[in-house]
């Protein structure tokens, strides 16, 4: 009997506490010269916030069952996560790279922290590779050098390697062909913008005349309608040097190792454009 006492006043208890609840509330909401204040300060402390997203989407080839897709996210923290994955039949393969970036003039600047890939057959992997900033300049470190030469990243387009270049999300393109960012090419596949091998000495003719197939790679900005989110790609010769990091230059202009910028002068569909494009010169 104790025990069923005890849990009777237990029940009444929990009414009458939710009777006057009710109560206070009816009160509060009825009372109509009343106000009700919470003081206080709800915040939340999440991670990095994205700043800029990046993405496209498109079926690789002429494959009927294949998807190809890439993103690219710009934290707040000043670090960039980049990611890409190819599916063609039972193949899979994919590469997710993290750095570091900051604003140049023209393109953001970003070493690499980390990076792994994968190939994939079945969903079982067949071959994977990994690397982090701690671990050095090892083995692995040229695969990660090799993504640095093939992705550029401008203020509403990417670009890495194969996989091409991709709008920022949200971006209208214009409906006329206007050319948005481009780099100097050195080799036929126009996926480098870097130029290895030199001293510091040489001209930009020099180095234009080293060209494998001496062109300008830009993207126009429209959305190439066969993709999504895609910007017609052209590759440009002749082209004019006009300014190299801001000083008026010409072929006979010496160009010292690292990180330039050009302002060049082309032609493209009967229109004359200039456009400042840059490219990296290494030793």
């Amino acid at each position: 009997m104790g025990t069923k006492l005890k849990m009777l006043w237990v029940g009444v208890a929990l009414v009458f506490a939710l009777v006057l609840t009710l109560g206070l509330s009816a009160f509060v909401f009825a009372a109509p010269n009343e106000s009700f204040n919470l003081s206080g300060k709800l915040s939340y402390e999440g991670g990095p916030q994205v700043v800029k997203y990046y993405w496209s989407e498109f079926v690789p080839g002429s494959s009927t069952d294949g998807l190809a897709s890439q993103n690219l996210k710009l934290f707040d923290d000043g670090t960039l996560k980049y990611e890409m994955e190819m599916t063609m039949g039972s193949q899979t393969m994919g590469t997710t790279m993290g750095a570091t970036y900051t604003k140049g003039e023209i393109a953001y600047l970003f070493q690499p922290t980390s990076l792994y890939s994968y190939a994939a057959v079945d969903g079982i992997i067949s071959a994977e590779l990994e690397w982090n900033e701690e671990d050095g300049e090892n083995e692995v470190y040229k695969e990660v050098e090799s993504l640095m030469e093939n992705f550029q990243i401008y203020e509403h387009v990417a670009h890495c390697g194969d996989f091409g270049w991709f709008f920022e999300d949200g971006y209208v393109p214009s409906e006329k062909d206007q050319p948005l960012s481009g780099f100097f090419a050195d080799d036929i596949d126009a996926r480098s913008y870097c130029f290895a091998g030199l001293t510091g000495t040489e001209t930009f003719g020099e180095i234009r005349s080293s060209f494998y197939n001496r062109r300008l790679t830009f993207a126009l900005d429209k959305t190439d309608p066969d993709y999504q989110n895609i910007p017609e790609v052209v590759h440009a010769y002749p082209f004019q040097l006009l300014k190299l990091d801001g000083q008026d230059a010409t072929d006979n202009t010496v160009v010292s190792l690292g990180y330039h910028t050009a302002e060049v002068r082309f032609e493209y569909n009967g229109q004359t454009y200039t456009l400042l494009v840059d490219f990296v010169t290494t030793d």
